[in-house]
C-alpha cells in the first residue's frame, strides 16, 4: 500500500514537470477536475503550481471547473500559490466571474504585492473588465493608474481608447507616458481619438506633440484624412515634432508618395526620421532623390546619397547623379558617393 502511494506521488511529480515544461499532451492526459483536486490539496508547492498551469491551459474548455478552482486558489494560505493564481486566471481570458475576485484582491491592502498581477489579469480578461479598470483609473495612487494604462493596451476597443486618452492628461508623467504608449498599442482602435490627438499635436509647447503623432502613425487612419494636418506639422519649430510627423507620414508607405517632396525638404534636420520615412515610401521616390542631388546644401546631398545607397541596385537610375557627386566640392559627399556607387552597382 505504502509503495503504491509513493509510486503514485512520483508519477504526479513527473507529470507536473512535463506540464510545467509546456507539454500539452501531458496536461490533457487529465481533466480539469483532476487538476483542481491537486491544486486544492496539501501537496508540495511546486506540484500545486503545475496544477495551476494545467488549469490555465485547459482554460475555456472547461470554465465551470477551471475558473472556480483558480478563484479559490487566489485565497490560498500559500502566498506564492495565491499570487500565481491571480496571474493565471487572467491568462484564461474573458470570464466575468473572475472580475469580482480580482477586485477583491485589489481592495486588500495586505496583498499589495499581487496588485500589479491583478490589474494585468483584468487587461487579459478584456472588454468585460473595462468598468472595473475605469474605476481603478481614478485611484489616488499614481502607480495604480499607470498599471491601468498598461492593462488597457490589451483591450482594443473605442471605450478603452477613450479611457486612455483621458489618462494622457494625467498630472503624473509616468501615467501620461504609459497612456500614450498603450494608446499606440491599440492600433486602429485609437483612430476614434484622432481629433483629440491632432489637437495635442498642434499645441506647441505641450511636450506631448511627438507622442500624439506617434499614436496617429500607429492608428492607421485614412491617409486622405490625416495627410494635410500632419504635413503642416513638418514646419513646427520643434525638431521632435518634425521627426514624429515624418514617421507618421512614412508609416503609410507608397501611399505617402504625393507628399514625399515635403519630407525631402526636412532632410537636413538633426534626425534620420525623414530619411527613414522616404525609404518606407519606397523606390518610387528615387526620381525625387536624383533631383535632390543638385541641392545647394551639402548635408542634403550627403543624406540623399545615404538613402540611395540603402535602395542598392534599385537605385541604378541614379548612377549618373552619384558619379557626378564624385567631383563634389564637399569631401563628405564625394567619399559617400564612392561607397554608394559600389552598393548600387553590385
Amino acid at each position: 500500500m505504502g509503495r503504491r502511494i509513493v509510486v503514485t506521488f512520483l508519477s504526479l511529480v513527473v507529470l507536473c514537470a512535463q506540464v510545467e515544461a509546456g507539454d500539452p499532451a501531458k496536461y490533457e492526459d487529465r481533466d480539469a477536475a483532476y487538476w483542481a483536486k491537486v491544486l486544492s490539496g496539501t501537496g508540495p508547492q511546486k506540484i500545486r503550481l503545475s496544477a495551476l498551469i494545467a488549469l490555465q491551459k485547459i482554460g475555456k474548455h472547461d470554465l465551470k471547473v477551471t475558473i472556480p478552482a483558480i478563484i479559490k486558489a487566489m485565497s490560498d494560505k500559500d502566498d506564492v500559490v495565491a499570487g500565481r493564481a491571480v496571474y493565471h486566471i487572467g491568462k484564461i481570458g474573458e470570464s466575468r466571474k473572475s472580475i469580482p475576485a480580482l477586485m477583491k484582491v485589489l481592495r486588500d491592502k495586505d496583498r499589495r504585492m499581487d496588485h500589479s498581477l491583478a490589474v494585468q489579469s483584468l487587461g487579459y480578461i478584456g472588454a468585460a473588465s473595462l468598468k472595473s479598470l475605469e474605476k481603478l483609473s481614478k485611484s489616488d495612487d499614481s502607480e495604480m493608474r499607470s498599471r491601468v494604462a498598461k492593462a488597457l493596451s490589451r483591450i482594443r476597443t473605442k471605450k478603452s481608447a477613450k479611457l486612455l486618452a483621458s489618462l494622457t492628461k494625467d498630472s503624473t508623467l509616468s501615467v501620461s507616458r504609459q497612456a500614450y504608449s498603450s494608446l499606440g498599442d491599440l492600433g486602429p482602435a485609437a483612430a476614434s481619438q484622432y481629433k483629440y490627438l491632432l489637437k495635442v499635436a498642434k499645441t506647441r509647447g505641450s511636450g506631448d506633440q511627438d507622442k500624439a503623432l506617434n499614436v496617429i502613425a500607429k492608428a492607421k487612419i485614412s491617409f486622405d484624412l490625416v495627410s494635410k494636418d500632419i504635413v503642416k506639422l513638418l514646419d513646427d519649430p520643434n525638431v521632435r515634432v518634425q521627426e514624429s510627423a515624418c514617421r507618421a507620414l512614412g508609416s503609410y508607405g507608397e501611399t505617402a508618395l504625393p507628399i514625399a517632396d515635403k519630407i525631402l525638404n526636412r532632410l537636413t534636420i538633426k534626425s534620420n526620421a525623414p530619411a527613414k520615412a522616404l525609404e518606407k515610401i519606397g523606390e518610387k521616390v528615387i526620381p525625387l532623390l536624383i533631383a535632390n542631388m543638385d541641392n545647394k546644401d551639402p548635408v542634403a546631398r550627403l543624406r540623399t546619397l545615404v538613402i540611395l545607397g540603402n535602395f542598392k541596385e534599385k537605385a541604378k537610375p541614379a548612377i549618373p547623379a552619384i558619379e557626378k557627386a564624385l567631383k563634389d566640392e564637399d569631401p563628405r559627399v564625394f567619399r559617400m558617393a564612392k561607397q554608394v556607387l559600389k552598393r548600387v552597382k553590385r
